[in-house]
């Protein structure tokens, strides 16, 4: 290989390049700032119980360590049981290949996994796990993210989850949300104001949980910031810049 990132195959030259893709950044800070009647209710009902959440929206895939993550957060709670009644996860799983008997085994665990979860610390006014199976609306998930203070996105292996730029996105400089993210999505390599942790350690993410439910504000806005920075330099129009211009130099 050349230094240039080009590689003769042939009587070729191909170009080899890293083009990390991004988001619309502006259109998902428009849309999570829409109000959303339902959420708003469901988020001032958390304000009056003093409740926060923490959320996590997936294809319903194996490589997506959904598993791991509702263990984790039982860990959150086991470790930590002033969390208990203060904290719930919302995890999100949209349907895919339902046909296929190894998703089918994954959605039979995870419901599995949040039955035993509500079972065990569940209260008459507390739900610690909300697993929803379906899809949610664009602009309901928006205003889901913007309402969450812990983005809980842990993959056991990634191209690069864009779901993570999303929640960023959503974030009000305000009152800021934290990102727990997993060192083998696309994006840790970018999104070094996160928290990364190591998705096949149960302990480590529930200590992450811990660290970025008790974060002080002034550090969430300064990590909020500079990730907030990040994702705009390294946007769609960044990539697709990027894209073209190696293709038009041939």
């Amino acid at each position: 290989m050349e230094r240039d990132g080009r590689i003769a195959v042939g009587n070729r030259s191909v170009h080899a390049g890293c083009f990390p893709i991004g988001i619309d950044v502006d259109a998902f800070v428009a849309m999570a700032e829409q109000a959303n009647e339902e959420v708003q209710i469901e988020t001032k009902r958390r304000e009056i119980l003093g409740r926060k959440q923490i959320i996590g929206v997936d294809r319903l895939d194996y490589t997506k360590g959904l598993p791991d993550r509702l263990r984790a957060f039982a860990r959150l709670l086991e470790l930590y049981p002033e969390m208990r009644k203060s904290v719930a996860l919302m995890q999100i799983a949209t349907p895919t290949r339902e046909e296929v008997e190894a998703y089918v085994e994954i959605r039979t665990e995870l419901e599995a996994l949040s039955g035993a979860i509500n079972g065990r610390f569940a209260d008459f006014n507390w739900t610690p796990v909300r697993y929803i199976h379906g899809t949610v609306p664009r602009d309901a998930l928006a205003a889901l993210f913007r309402a969450s203070q812990v983005g809980f996105i842990t993959p056991l292996r990634d191209g690069m989850n864009l779901v993570a730029k999303e929640y960023i996105a959503a974030q009000s400089i305000d009152n800021p949300g934290v990102l727990v993210l997993s060192k083998f999505a696309g994006a840790a390599e970018d999104l070094r104001e996160a928290l990364i942790v190591n998705p096949f350690d149960v302990d480590d993410m529930a200590r992450n949980l811990c660290r970025a439910l008790t974060m002080p504000l002034e550090e969430r806005q300064q990590r909020q910031r500079a990730l907030m920075k990040r994702i705009r330099e390294h946007d769609n129009a960044h990539w697709l810049k990027s894209f073209l211009s190696v293709l038009e130099d041939g």
